[in-house]
C-alpha cells in the first residue's frame, strides 16, 4: 500500500510539472531589445536574478569555433545514420515541432509602428507595406496564438526620420509540450539505434550459417 502511495504521488508530482508553464516576455522600446523567461510566471529562469551579463572582452577564436565544428560533425558521423534515416529523423523533427506551434500561447501581444524616412514618399510606402502584413498576418497570430489581448498599430511619422518600433509580447508554453519535440527525435535515433543492432545480429547469424553450411 505505501508503494502505491508513493507511486501515485510521484506520477502527480511529475503530471503538475509537466503542465507548469513557460513564459517568454518579449519587449522592444527605443532600439533596446529585452527578454524574459519565467517558470510558472514567477520563477526566473533568464536573466538571472541580481546577475547581468559580464561584457565579452573577446570574441571566441576561430581555431576554437572550428574545432567545435569538427567535434560535432564527428558527433553525427559517429551515429552511423544512411541520409533516408536522417531524412526520418528530420520529417520527425518537423512533424514534432508543428505540434509545439501548435500549443504555443500568446496572452498578451502589443506592437506598435510609427513609419519615418527621410523621403515622404519613402514613409508612404513602407507604410503600406506594413499595413499590409498588419492586415495578413494579426488574423493568423491570432487563431494561431490564441491571442487574448492584443493591440497593433501602425502609423506615420513625416519629421523624425527613423522607424520607431514598441513590442510587447508574452508567448507561453508548457513544460510537457516543450519536451514533447527532443523525445520525438530521442525516440526516433533509439528505434533507428536498435534497429542497426538486429541487423548486425541478422548478418553474423546469416555469416556464421553460411559458414557452417560450407564446411
Amino acid at each position: 500500500m505505501t508503494a502505491l502511495i508513493i507511486a501515485a504521488s510521484v506520477i502527480a508530482v511529475i503530471t503538475v510539472l509537466l503542465l507548469l508553464p513557460v513564459t517568454l516576455c518579449l519587449t522592444a522600446k527605443d532600439g533596446n531589445f529585452r527578454s524574459e523567461v519565467t517558470l510558472a510566471g514567477a520563477i526566473r529562469l533568464y536573466p538571472k536574478r541580481g546577475k547581468q551579463a559580464a561584457p565579452q572582452e573577446k570574441t571566441q577564436e576561430p581555431e576554437t569555433q572550428q574545432s567545435n565544428a569538427n567535434a560535432f560533425l564527428e558527433a553525427v558521423q559517429r551515429l552511423g545514420l544512411s541520409f533516408s534515416e536522417w531524412l526520418e529523423v528530420a520529417k520527425t523533427a518537423i512533424k514534432a515541432l508543428g505540434r509545439l506551434a501548435r500549443k504555443l500561447k500568446s496572452p498578451t501581444f502589443r506592437f506598435r509602428c510609427l513609419i519615418s524616412a527621410d523621403d515622404p514618399y519613402e514613409t508612404v510606402m513602407r507604410y503600406n507595406y506594413a499595413n499590409t502584413a498588419q492586415y495578413t498576418l494579426m488574423p493568423l497570430l491570432k487563431q494561431r496564438l490564441d491571442i487574448e489581448d492584443s493591440d497593433v498599430s501602425v502609423g506615420t511619422d513625416f519629421d523624425s526620420g527613423k522607424t520607431a518600433i514598441e513590442l510587447y509580447a508574452k508567448l507561453y508554453l508548457r513544460i510537457g509540450a516543450l519536451l514533447l519535440a527532443p523525445i520525438a527525435v530521442l525516440s526516433t535515433l533509439v528505434r533507428i539505434y536498435f534497429r542497426h543492432k538486429i541487423d548486425r545480429i541478422k548478418e553474423r547469424k546469416a555469416l556464421k550459417w553460411k559458414i557452417n553450411s560450407a564446411s
